[in-house]
């Protein structure tokens, strides 16, 4: 019940233009947002382009945050870096937000940066190869978890 009432202020303050940074919950975005590690902060999304993480809410009141791959004219078709093959379809209408900052271990990251753009898109022409990509990056991240 917390999470929703969380999930149902930063949806308002989204929709008033107000910035919110978020906890990564979940492992669909691994490696470049990890639960234990990162934060995003999101701002409404007025404008996005493919590669973009932007926040979504679904018909059941489920937030999804995950990347950009393909857009229609009225669609998105989304994916998370962590998923293999599972896409979701949605309208841009239900886009409440982008990140633009990833918050990781006290130190920000610009979503928009060359190297950001780079590494996100190259991962997204990576995803045939993604299941042993994911395997190697697990087993180095959790093993950076175990010497903390």
């Amino acid at each position: 019940m917390e999470s929703e009432m969380l999930m149902d202020e930063v949806v308002r303050l989204l929709k008033q233009g107000c910035s919110v940074t978020l906890r990564v919950t979940g492992k669909s975005m691994c490696p470049f947002l990890m639960p234990t590690r990162d934060k995003v902060l999101l701002c409404p999304a007025l404008s996005f382009r493919i590669g973009d993480i932007v926040l979504v809410g679904t018909a059941t009141k489920e937030f999804v945050l995950h990347r950009i791959y393909e857009m229609g004219t009225d669609t998105l078709l989304l994916m998370g870096d962590g998923n293999l093959s599972q896409m979701e379809v949605c309208s841009r209408d239900v886009v409440l937000g982008k990140a633009v900052k990833i918050i990781r271990k006290g130190h920000e990251v610009d979503c928009s940066s060359r190297m950001e753009r780079f590494l996100s898109l190259t991962w997204m022409r990576l995803r045939p190869f993604r299941r042993w990509l994911l395997v190697v990056c697990r087993f180095f991240l959790n093993g950076l978890d175990d010497k903390k």
